[in-house]
């Protein structure tokens, strides 16, 4: 468990472990690791977890402030998953589960963008 406000977290080639959080500042890089759990505890926030040739990473929100500031930035990554657990009224615990693959068409040559269509766990979504 890591308490208090840090500016950056780095975790790197790690398996089967556990890590609880406070406020990180700046952001969470992650590399290599396999079957790893981030919790970012009650009342803190993080700004950005990037995660780089990982797999089965979870990572846990226990409230709005947390899950609100959350973004995730995945590159080579498998089976990531964001789950989000709220104790308010109306609010029912979810799962996102982070794309693991985008299908890109090239259109015309004067065309603006191509088209991108997010395919999760092989299936159109």
């Amino acid at each position: 468990m890591i308490t208090g406000k840090t500016k950056q977290l780095t975790i790197t080639e790690c398996n089967n472990l556990i890590i609880t959080f406070d406020t990180v500042i700046g952001q969470v890089d992650v590399s290599g690791c396999h079957k790893l759990s981030l919790q970012i505890n009650e009342e803190h926030s993080c700004g950005i977890i990037q995660l780089f040739n990982c797999q089965d990473v979870k990572v846990f929100t226990l409230d709005k402030k947390s899950r609100e500031k959350l973004s995730t930035v995945t590159s080579n990554c498998k089976d990531i998953l964001v789950q989000c657990c709220e104790e308010e009224e109306n609010y029912v615990d979810t799962e996102f589960f982070i794309p693991t693959q985008i299908k890109c068409t090239f259109p015309e040559p004067d065309a603006k963008a191509i088209v991108a269509e997010v395919i999760v766990h092989g299936e159109k979504k």
